[in-house]
């Protein structure tokens, strides 16, 4: 069973964020965990405070169903769920810091390790609950395609072709959109065949149109 770890960073500005513009609107039960929030500074050990703060964001996060949205979308994704460990999640700064890595010391999907995802989330994605969900279960259905024996996942399979780096590249980027597109029809419920290397192999045969072109 994966054990999902939420960073207290992460935890404590979603909630603060949530809080401060329901208070905004006029939200009293926002207000009260605002007003309730400040004797914090006041204690005058930083560990204590630390704490403080912590335990009274994560009574928030709890109780407002925050955590919700990333268990059920991992429950939608059997092989992540069956597969990994743990599934940590981390404050991102910035859009382009969010996504969903794999850490593994397993060669592949077939192997059997520890494994570990992380995936890093904006602070304010918790705004809107549904569309957190489906960004969180898109970003997860790629974690759970690597973890499935079979779609034979191979992190090394595109390094490995002997082609120069140039054109590495472009098979790397042609896989990647193939596989954007696979993960689209997952997300729509629908059923997917295939394999990574499938994936590779077919990047791979489109180069030979793309020198042709570019020769003519």
């Amino acid at each position: 069973m994966t054990r999902i770890e939420i960073a207290p960073e992460l935890v404590e500005e979603a909630v603060f964020l949530l809080q401060r513009d329901a208070d905004r609107r006029g939200d009293l039960r926002a207000t009260l965990w605002l007003e309730q929030r400040e004797p914090l500074y006041e204690l005058r050990d930083p560990r204590e405070r630390e704490a403080a703060f912590l335990a009274h964001a994560l009574l928030a996060f709890r109780t407002l169903h925050l955590d919700e949205p990333l268990s059920v979308a991992l429950e939608a994704c059997p092989a992540a769920r069956e597969r990994l460990d743990v599934l940590a999640v981390r404050r991102a700064r910035r859009t382009k810091e969010e996504g969903a890595e794999l850490y593994s010391s397993a060669t592949s999907a077939r192997a059997t390790s520890p494994t570990r995802a992380v995936l890093a989330l904006k602070p304010d994605r918790f705004a809107e609950l549904d569309r957190l969900h489906e960004h969180v279960r898109r970003e997860l259905l790629f974690i759970d395609d690597m973890l499935e024996p079979a779609f034979e996942y191979d992190p090394c399979a595109i390094d490995a072709l002997d082609l120069d780096p140039g054109m590495r590249d472009v098979v790397r980027d042609r896989a990647s959109r193939a596989w954007r597109r696979r993960i689209d029809v997952r997300a729509r419920g629908e059923r997917v065949t295939g394999t990574f290397v499938e994936l590779v192999e077919s990047a791979v045969a489109s180069l030979g149109g793309t020198r042709a072109s570019s020769g003519a």
